[in-house]
């Protein structure tokens, strides 16, 4: 199986162009578009969303993830083995988090070039028939790496800010459950936010926090939009007190 992870949007062709080019090269291989609106031209807020987007997968997928604002440049291309499942995308950050949390993990810079490239879309000319390759059992060239040599091996291990928001209106940070617990009160925009386990507990309008299926931390309001209650962006910071809640 090959799965996308883009910021590519869900209108215009680029898209099915990368699609296309995967089964150009291997028309056998099952694909899905697992996700085409990462955060735009953001690596670094990205690079949360994608070990938990693509954690249930099975063993041998190939993940071609492709968020590349420096596409044509000097910025490596790379196939990661990590922990049987493989990632192919830019060296930018983008898949710095996936190396991180794997127990065991190869890195190769791909040295291997089709006859046509162009410079602005690498992930039609370059990723997609790599991981097409890679889908088959082919052999890839490449130079192998070690972790600290990729970009964004200095990122947290979590992120205080909003990475995704979604259709609607929740608020995706880049923290694991792990890092907070059901006391923790979460701060946004000078407000206060205390956890919930599930929407219904909340009465409709109200704002809470929880974990999500990706194990992130959400913000939502129940039967509302968290973006719109607090004004929210992309990369907005947000605080994590040990307070709980008020008694």
């Amino acid at each position: 199986m090959i799965a996308t992870l883009t910021d590519f949007g869900v209108t215009g062709p680029y898209t099915g162009q990368m699609l296309a080019a995967i089964l150009q090269h291997s028309e056998q291989s099952r694909v899905v578009d697992l996700i085409s609106d990462l955060p735009r031209f953001t690596p670094e807020l990205s690079a949360y969303l994608i070990p938990g987007l693509t954690d249930h997968f099975p063993v041998a997928t190939v993940f071609v993830c492709v968020v590349d604002p420096g596409v044509g440049g000097s910025r490596l291309p790379l196939m990661v083995e990590a922990d049987g499942k493989w990632y192919v995308g830019p060296d930018n950050g983008l898949l710095a988090l996936v190396v991180r949390r794997a127990s065991q993990c190869r890195i190769r810079s791909i040295t291997w070039r089709p006859k046509v490239l162009s410079n602005s879309f690498h992930g039609r000319d370059l990723f997609a028939p790599v991981a097409a390759k890679i889908a088959d059992g082919e052999s890839v060239q490449g130079d192998f790496l070690t972790n600290t040599q990729i970009m964004g091996c200095g990122l947290p291990d979590d992120l205080l800010k909003i990475i995704y928001i979604d259709d609607f209106g929740n608020l995706i940070t880049g923290m694991r459950a792990a890092a907070v617990d059901d006391t923790s009160v979460i701060v946004l925009e000078n407000q206060r936010i205390n956890a919930g386990l599930i929407f219904s507990e909340c009465p409709p309008g109200d704002p809470f926090w929880y974990v999500n299926s990706m194990g992130l931390i959400e913000i939502a309001v129940n039967q509302g939009s968290a973006q719109e209650r607090f004004n929210a962006g992309l990369g907005d910071p947000i605080a994590v007190t040990g307070l709980g809640r008020p008694d």
